[in-house]
């Protein structure tokens, strides 16, 4: 649950900006970025440096994902197999 100072925003919705212009409209000249590059497409990465150049904004990759540091209980990733859900439940087979 979001608290009531969130605004949920899903990227690609209409009336919804993309990440480099909300952070170019919400950020000060002078102001820093970091951004973990492997969650992003090189077009966004560009975009993003581009539009956040222009406001003096410094935008750092960060190649180590901040969470994954922080993170000192993270349980074990899972080994079991892999189950494909019916159509019903995911909408679509596998093969789509």
């Amino acid at each position: 649950e979001l608290g009531k100072d969130w605004s949920l925003q899903k990227q690609g919705v209409p009336g919804t900006p993309k990440i480099s212009e909300w952070l170019s409209d919400k950020l000060k000249p002078g102001a820093n970025v970091a951004i973990d590059p492997y969650l992003h497409t090189a077009i966004e990465v560009e975009e993003i440096e581009k539009k956040l150049a222009e406001k003096k904004i410094n935008l750092k990759l960060v190649h180590d994902n901040l969470v994954d540091a922080l993170w000192e209980s993270r349980p074990p990733f899972p080994t079991s197999p892999v189950r494909i859900h019916p159509p019903e439940w995911a909408g679509k087979t596998s093969a789509e």
